[in-house]
């Protein structure tokens, strides 16, 4: 059922975004007020980043350091001397940075700073295009940022990372789009795009093709997520020929980039095997086509669906409720009151980032509080909003009653549904992180506060600044009590680094647990005594920032023999090789039998996984013909052993 023209029009322009008096004349004068507020975003970022850069250190960290080390040492290639269950672009950008700036981990922790201030500034941008406030924009810009930091198991500069950026920037050249190409009203829309949207096009294919090639699972959802969005646009538009053209952009610079690495990979003679890790192994590392894209996403649905949709379901409903109030009764924003009200946020966020450094009970107490329900409560929120926002569009007379209005629900659907579409994607890897839902928290946030249209504004908004500060300490605060934790490895919190490591190369200036420079310290001195440089060794399963760190290598196919990162026949494959020719030192991370259950549920369907195998394998072959030389309790239910052959 269609809404009257009359009722379409009255609560499209009480939704549309302010009219901004910052000074502008005709849109040409610069805007201060954003410029500070992505300021703003890019110092909280800074400071957050510069505090934690340097502290902890998880032998599951080093990865691609390694596979840089392969490439730039000793020529080689992606898939061909080592299985990359992963597209190739981020090894090979690691490779690059390594290459100029050395191995060294702080150095890769310095270039994670950057990254963070890239995200922090783009989820500003990002929200300000949608809200068109600069308050709301920094304080979404911020909590975003601070959410998506806040998930235990991440690295400021892994992978994931990186295709977060091209995300964002993809998102925001997006925007960029929509609003040269769809901000005029009536039948003005019909004219000829102007080449600048063929370049925002342009732009926002090309970041969307780098994410997935940074993560394939992600990335490709991201990039067919876009496509349906131009699909659409070409479906409800009058000038279907101009929103075609948009289309064949996307897709030609799409095409364009993946011939380029299908012809680079030609010349190496990997491309058969990227194909094959990629689309062949890393699907059945992961269960399976249908457990990736659809049992995955129903079983965390439906685990956590009836705990937080009725809560989603309130929040919703009060958006709605607060929509309807502004129909009738409208006030516009002060200027002078907003940029009193972000200066105060971003005051009070500096307090309690200070506090939660220098206060470990308060920081704990924030970590400890509602993260993972938050996480879910946020995700079905969302979705709910994206879903309402859809069923808004398919109402041809409200879109099409107004540019203003086009554009304004356009955007909105375009970052909701962006929001939705990560949230799903992560859900192919079988969880619900935090870093993939981040943006939810900026449309669902975001909205209560662009929405917040009562009479007595001001104490409303006050209250929503006081809200965003309580959530940012929390999700700041959980990344200060536990720096790392993957798999019940653990290496504490930001008080428990205390040592610095300055005779280690590669992790000089890293402060770590006493357990973690204890453990550093004896594996490595363990194997550069008892083996030679030439002598092959083997770490397993998921720490190959040893062979970095002792200049030690392995005659395995095989570098990381985790789950979803090496399918289980290669695993099996070198349990053969160490076999026939037994490595000199085998450094033995013992992996808790919970964590192996929980994976082969989730990925094998209860089956016995190779990482099974190749731990079984090694637990009885290194009771004939090796001694003991070293072990070290590292928590978690970890037990760090070095084997030297005799």
């Amino acid at each position: 059922m269609k809404l009257p023209i009359t009722r379409a029009l009255a609560l499209q322009k009480s939704i549309l975004p302010e009219k901004e008096s910052d000074g502008r004349q005709g849109g040409k004068r610069f805007n201060y007020r954003l410029l500070a507020a992505c300021g703003i975003c890019a110092a909280v970022a800074a400071v957050f980043g510069f505090f934690l850069f340097d502290r902890g250190m998880s032998a599951a960290e080093g990865w691609y350091s390694y596979y840089a080390y392969l490439i730039n040492e000793e020529g080689a290639v992606p898939y061909v001397d080592f299985p990359l269950l992963f597209p190739p672009l981020y090894v090979y950008c690691i490779a690059l940075f390594t290459k100029i700036f050395g191995y060294g981990i702080l150095a890769l922790r310095v270039l994670g700073v950057f990254i963070y201030i890239a995200l922090c500034v783009l989820g500003c941008l990002i929200f300000y295009k949608l809200f068109r406030s600069e308050f709301i924009a920094a304080a979404m810009g911020i909590l975003v940022f601070a959410f998506l930091q806040s998930e235990i198991a991440q690295v400021s500069y892994d992978y994931i990372r990186f295709m977060d950026v091209c995300v964002f920037a993809s998102i925001y050249f997006f925007l960029c789009y929509l609003e040269k190409a769809y901000a005029r009203g009536g039948e003005e829309r019909t004219a000829s795009l102007s080449p600048r949207s063929h370049r925002a096009v342009i732009a926002s294919s090309l970041f969307a093709v780098l994410a997935s090639l940074f993560k394939q699972s992600s990335g490709l959802i991201f990039f067919f997520f876009i496509a349906a969005a131009l699909v659409i646009l070409l479906i409800l538009e009058k000038n279907r020929r101009q929103a075609a053209y948009s289309l064949l952009w996307y897709v030609a610079v799409a095409a364009a980039v993946y011939l380029l690495l299908f012809a680079l990979m030609a010349v190496q003679g990997s491309l058969g095997a990227y194909l094959h890790y990629n689309f062949g192994s890393s699907v059945g590392a992961k269960g399976g086509v249908f457990t990736i894209l659809f049992g995955n996403f129903a079983r965390i649905v439906a685990q956590n669906f009836w705990k937080t949709f009725p809560f989603a379901l309130l929040f919703v409903a009060l958006i709605g409720a607060e929509i309807y109030l502004s129909v009738s009764a409208r006030k516009k924003d002060s200027a002078k009151y907003r940029m009193l009200l972000l200066g105060v946020f971003a005051a009070a966020l500096v307090v309690v980032l200070v506090c939660c450094f220098l206060i470990p009970v308060f920081g704990k107490w924030a970590a400890d509080s509602y993260i993972g329900s938050f996480t879910k409560w946020v995700f079905l929120t969302n979705m709910l909003l994206f879903l309402a926002c859809l069923a808004i569009v398919l109402q041809r007379k409200i879109v099409h009653a107004e540019g203003e209005g086009t554009l304004f629900f356009y955007n909105y659907l375009f970052v909701s549904g962006a929001a939705f579409a990560l949230s799903y994607a992560v859900t192919t890897s079988g969880s619900l992180g935090q870093s993939q839902v981040a943006l939810c928290v900026g449309v669902t946030l975001g909205s209560a506060a662009y929405f917040a249209r009562f009479a007595k504004k001001e104490i409303a908004c006050s209250l929503l600044a006081f809200l965003f500060v309580f959530l940012g300490a929390t999700f700041f605060a959980r990344k200060i009590e536990t720096v790392y934790s993957w798999w019940n490895m653990t290496v504490g919190d930001y008080w428990e680094q205390t040592e610095e490591i300055t005779d280690i190369a590669y992790l000089n200036g890293i402060k770590v647990s006493p357990e973690y420079y204890e453990m550093y310290h004896n594996v490595v001195n363990a194997v550069e005594e008892f083996t030679d440089a030439n002598d092959p060794i083997f770490v397993f399963p998921h720490a190959p920032i040893f062979y970095l760190l002792t200049d030690r290598h392995s005659d395995t196919y095989t570098k990381v023999q985790w789950f979803d990162v090496a399918s289980d026949e290669e695993i099996v494959a070198d349990i053969d090789v160490l076999r026939e020719d037994p490595p000199k030192a085998i450094v033995f991370f013992h992996i808790p039998e919970d964590t192996i259950e929980s994976h082969e549920e989730t990925f094998r369907g209860g089956e016995a996984s190779g990482l099974r195998q190749m731990q079984e394998f090694l637990g009885e072959f290194v009771q004939t013909g090796y001694t003991e030389v070293s072990s070290d309790d590292i928590g978690g239910g970890y037990i760090v052993t070095v084997h030297v052959r005799t």
